[in-house]
């Protein structure tokens, strides 16, 4: 067998197909279906490509490590968007980007909240 090489991007795809929607979860003791809301959480690979279109970056710009400004601040956003529409915590966001630390990403969701206050007040 040999071992192809994986971007990113494709990734962030297999990472969230397979963690996007848990399974169904069940009573221990009746073994009926426990109700959970409908999952109509938008995937966060959607989140990615559509932060990554509004800044004219890539997908794998976004992922990346790469600390030019624009990227930063793509990147940010697309954590902010991440944290506000899906119910991933900041572990599991820092996992789709990289592996980085979860307070890496609060720090960026904070950054991002604070230039859409200064936006709001200018």
């Amino acid at each position: 067998m040999v071992a192809l090489p994986v971007s990113r991007g494709r990734m962030i795809d297999l990472i969230d197909d397979t963690i996007s929607a848990p399974p169904p979860r069940h009573c221990f003791r009746c073994n009926q279906p426990i109700h959970q809301p409908a999952p109509d959480v938008r995937p966060v690979r959607d989140i990615i490509r559509e932060i990554a279109a509004i800044h004219d970056v890539t997908p794998d710009d976004l992922t990346g490590h790469c600390r030019i400004r624009r990227f930063v601040r793509a990147r940010q956003h697309a954590w902010f968007e991440i944290r506000r529409e899906t119910p991933h915590s900041y572990p599991r966001i820092a996992m789709w980007f990289g592996g980085r630390d979860h307070s890496t990403i609060i720090h960026g969701v904070r950054a991002h909240e604070e230039r859409l206050r200064a936006a709001a007040q200018a």
